[in-house]
């Protein structure tokens, strides 16, 4: 990711690294192992998404490694009512940080599949709202380009859906309508209002 190389694993060029990297994938809870990844992804400028998991029948803090971390954004998937999915695994994360970051589409998406070439197929999961996620700060970063994550986390956050139905369930000490909290995070995605802050930055 920091230096791609051509096809032949030569020529290693830096200025071809990704800006966003989008993740629909996850394992285990409070794993430090990844930490150095996501540090050098940082340091770089690369931002982390991270699709927060699919385990929200097991209830609270049931958000999954690396998108648990300080320096990855962890979505939680919504359905066209904007409702928490079932699935949408939840926080806190066993750090005690307040998970997921953020919340996007991820219930019954019409997506790709690998049937054919012109397959699509109906899917649900966090794996779908990720790469909304992605795909906003993909716009962000076209309308005004070199922001880091904490710069990302800033117009992101403070551009939020928050009119939100309550969430089946509360975790951790904060209610579903005080943002972030461990339910929605800071709320649901709203590609316009990014793409406005981001320029008004």
């Amino acid at each position: 990711m920091l230096c791609p190389t051509d096809t032949n694993g030569n020529n290693c060029n830096p200025a071809k690294a990704p800006h966003i990297v989008s993740n629909s994938w996850g394992t285990g809870q409070g794993m430090t192992y990844f930490q150095p990844m996501l540090d050098a992804w940082n340091a770089a400028r690369i931002i982390p998404v991270f699709s927060a998991g699919n385990s929200g029948s097991k209830g609270c803090s049931s958000v999954v490694s690396p998108g648990d971390s300080a320096k990855a954004f962890s979505v939680g998937a919504t359905d066209t009512s904007d409702a928490l999915g079932s699935f949408s695994s939840i926080g806190p994360a066993v750090n005690g940080l307040i998970k997921p970051d953020f919340i996007a589409p991820g219930v019954s998406i019409r997506s790709a599949w690998n049937g054919n070439n012109a397959d699509y197929v109906s899917l649900s999961g966090t794996s779908m709202a990720a790469p909304h996620l992605a795909g906003t700060i993909a716009l962000a970063l076209s309308a005004r380009p070199g922001f880091c994550f904490d710069t990302m986390k800033e117009i992101l956050s403070g551009s939020t859906d928050r009119s939100l139905p309550r969430a089946a369930q509360t975790c951790g000490t904060m209610s579903d309508t005080v943002f972030p909290n461990n339910e929605y995070g800071y709320g649901r995605i709203n590609a316009q209002n990014v793409v406005n802050a981001a320029l008004a930055y």
